[in-house]
């Protein structure tokens, strides 16, 4: 047999492993991609606004985490909290059970921040540049004994502008 013959003879064959090779890599492919979990939406970056010489409460915006195994902890630290004029968002359980308290935002330079580690001087602060958004996530946990007796009720603004959660904005947001 020649070299022709012998390519002639398996030519076809080859041709078509190679073509189910193909398939069945676009067929994983697609099954991988079409189970995979959708990713989170990226949270709404944050609106800047002119909100005055001070920065109040009311400019805040929370989500509150349960990190104990205590009903209902979160939600009696967001009563206290909303009575001193911030706006919790959402009120859930932590992944897991921590000990004290943390509070996660985008810097520690943030008046958002400032405000609510005044409440919490005790709390572990995360900082996350990835949150845009400037809502301050805090997770109570155990040995968590209360807010403070003297919180700042302002953070002083140099230019009176400040980057408001576009939840908090509303309207003003779209323009």
């Amino acid at each position: 047999m020649t070299a022709r013959r012998v390519w002639l003879s398996i030519k076809t064959p080859l041709t078509m492993l190679l073509l189910l090779g193909l398939v069945l890599f676009a067929a994983a492919w697609g099954y991988r991609n079409a189970t995979a979990p959708i990713p989170p939406r990226p949270p709404e970056p944050c609106v800047d606004q002119a909100v005055g010489p001070k920065y109040l409460p009311s400019h805040a915006v929370l989500r509150l985490y349960n990190g104990t195994e205590t009903n209902g902890f979160a939600k009696r630290a967001a009563t206290i909290l909303r009575a001193d004029g911030f706006r919790v968002i959402r009120i859930a359980n932590a992944p897991q059970p921590i000990n004290g308290v943390t509070v996660v935002g985008v810097n520690d330079k943030s008046p958002e921040v400032v405000l609510v580690r005044s409440y919490l001087p005790n709390a572990t602060f995360i900082a996350d540049p990835n949150k845009l958004d400037h809502v301050v996530d805090i997770t109570v946990g155990k040995g968590f004994t209360g807010f403070a007796k003297n919180p700042l009720d302002s953070v002083p603004l140099p230019n009176g502008h400040a980057c408001i959660p576009r939840i908090q904005a509303g309207a003003e947001a779209d323009s």
